[in-house]
């Protein structure tokens, strides 16, 4: 009987194992995102503190740094694939660079909670341009969530009217801008390293 407990002992730390292992198999992509959101706000304040630098000076040494950052793994590990990706590259790298410029400005000019909110609106536009070039469908829960974010948006903008003007504009077309990049991004990473990628959105910006 001793051995037998012994056994489902191991059996039970086994399958435990492979519990835990799947939950982190599914949780990664997710501590992930949350991981980018928080560095992204991190950005958003050190570009804030930087307010008496140039909007494009800011951009440029952000996507600088990412260039001679990956230039070594790109150059050890080449990938011929990305010819045949290429408009996808570009769309990505060129709407990336534009929601970019965009959000910093934003920055300058409103508070960095306001300018962080509307550049995160980018999950609206990002689910309707999914449903149209991806062919995911839009539960009525995701439709639901984003009419509830458009009233949220319009909290956002209405009460104190901080965010009006050129500024507020910058900040929602940074979002879409954004919501392009994802789709675009997506498309790509079907044959294409997501390093890569980067490295490509990151070139475009420094030119």
């Amino acid at each position: 009987s001793h051995a037998m407990r012994s056994g489902d002992q191991r059996i039970s730390c086994r399958s435990q194992c492979f519990f835990l292992s799947d939950i982190r198999c599914h949780m990664t992509p997710t501590l992930w995102m949350l991981l980018s959101t928080f560095l992204f706000a991190v950005l958003g304040a050190l570009v804030k503190l930087l307010h008496r630098l140039p909007v494009w000076e800011v951009v440029f040494f952000r996507a600088f740094i990412n260039f001679l950052w990956l230039l070594p793994w790109v150059y050890q590990n080449p990938d011929p694939s990305w010819r045949k990706e290429i408009k996808y590259l570009l769309v990505r790298g060129v709407s990336g660079f534009v929601s970019l410029v965009l959000f910093f400005y934003a920055l300058e000019h409103l508070n960095l909670a306001d300018a962080v909110m509307l550049q995160y609106s980018s999950p609206i536009p990002t689910m309707v341009l999914s449903a149209i070039f991806l062919g995911e469908k839009l539960s009525k829960t995701a439709i639901l969530f984003v009419g509830l974010s458009f009233v949220g948006l319009a909290l956002i903008l209405q009460p104190s009217f901080n965010v009006a003007g050129h500024a507020g504009l910058a900040g929602l077309l940074s979002s879409f801008a954004a919501a392009v990049a994802y789709v675009s991004m997506k498309m790509a990473t079907k044959s294409i390293n997501p390093k890569f990628i980067v490295f490509t959105f990151a070139t475009i910006s420094s030119l």
